[in-house]
């Protein structure tokens, strides 16, 4: 058996569960700090989690420092099209977006339309080292009846008070990896509790966005 089936077994019994369908929008740290083994480990840890999604979801990827950018204008379904330009995408990401303005992205994702019929799960790629952390605080604990949101701290200098904080204030979990370390089985337990179902309700499919 592939490790891409091993990967699909594991994550089934919690996909299928209600036959829900979810949104990933995966927050990835592209600013200075992240330069060097930090960038390549979060290049790493988003690879992962892009080949380990369901084959029903829609998801994106967006980058930030300074500013941020979508690999997708709009998050997209699942296709092996859309994750070969992901993980492509992935493969190349640098940390050269300078500083490291996480309320701005978070804004935009949650001033965007929800997709009828989906929960949207954010997962931040993060050092930690963001700027204004009591606001993005406050903005996720604001808005987590819309979606979920999960966290990575990256590397062994990772801010415990954010990368903890933002899951906490946004009913997900968080996790941490550092170089030389095997993540898999981290990203893919994070991976499934995002699968299991919350007490969000998903937009009915008959919602205007």
């Amino acid at each position: 058996m592939n490790s891409l089936v091993e990967i699909k077994n594991f994550l089934a019994p919690a996909s299928t569960f209600y036959d829900q369908k979810f949104e990933f929008i995966f927050v990835l740290d592209r600013s200075g700090s992240m330069s060097g083994s930090k960038i390549l480990l979060a290049r790493r840890a988003l690879i992962l989690f892009l080949r380990s999604l369901p084959t029903s979801c829609m998801f994106n990827v967006v980058g930030f420092g300074s500013t941020f950018e979508h690999l997708f204008p709009d998050s997209v379904e699942y296709s092996e099209i859309a994750l070969e330009n992901a993980i492509n995408y992935a493969k190349e990401m640098k940390a050269n977006l300078s500083g490291t303005e996480l309320l701005e992205p978070l804004q935009n994702i949650y001033n965007s339309k929800q997709h009828n019929g989906y929960l949207t799960q954010i997962f931040v790629l993060t050092d930690g080292e963001v700027s204004r952390p009591s606001d993005v605080m406050k903005l996720i604990e604001g808005r987590k009846h819309r979606c979920r949101v999960f966290s990575l701290g990256i590397g062994r200098g990772a801010s415990r008070k954010l990368v903890d904080g933002i899951a906490q204030v946004g009913g997900g979990t968080s996790i941490y990896a550092n170089d030389n370390e095997k993540i898999e089985t981290k990203i893919l337990h994070q991976l499934k509790i995002a699968l299991q179902p919350s007490l969000l309700k998903a937009i009915p499919v008959s919602a205007r966005g």
